[in-house]
């Protein structure tokens, strides 16, 4: 999942790769991991947060800020209130809007190998009579080939 700026300073994108974020109006000091800072005055110190719900498989957005509006795809959510949140939705924290999107698809990681295939895809010469057959074969073919000249 990413999370794409929309209205306040449109076109960034954060890639939602952590369990928990916590977004607002931060200090300049404060900064790590999960913290998504916004320098708008409508923005609370502490506005809002994306935390993933194990449970509902989806990330549960909640209002942290007793003054500045919160809502999602245009409906308040109340202080101390959450909500479920799914790919499109539009989540908005005083004056800045974001949107909840499926990450672009990057190619396909090489899937791990299986123990089992790692075990049987390469034998010893001790325990596999035929490969030990091959490369005796190849050996002896390269020592009756002419040299090059």
């Amino acid at each position: 999942m990413q999370l794409r700026v929309l209205g306040g300073s449109p076109g960034h994108t954060v890639a939602l790769d952590k369990r928990d974020y916590k977004l607002g109006r931060f200090e300049s000091s404060e900064s790590g991991p999960g913290i998504l800072r916004f320098q708008e005055p409508t923005v609370s110190r502490l506005h809002a947060e994306l935390r993933w719900n194990e449970k509902k498989g989806g990330f549960e957005f909640f209002n942290q800020s007793s003054t500045n509006v919160t809502s999602v795809e245009g409906k308040r959510l109340g202080p101390g209130k959450s909500q479920l949140v799914h790919p499109g939705d539009r989540l908005q924290i005083g004056l800045v809007t974001l949107q909840l999107e499926p990450a672009p698809q990057s190619q396909p990681k090489p899937k791990p190998a299986s123990p089992v295939l790692e075990e049987t895809a390469a034998p010893t010469r001790a325990d596999n009579k035929p490969l030990r057959q091959l490369l005796s074969n190849l050996s002896r073919l390269g020592e009756n080939s002419p040299s090059p000249g």
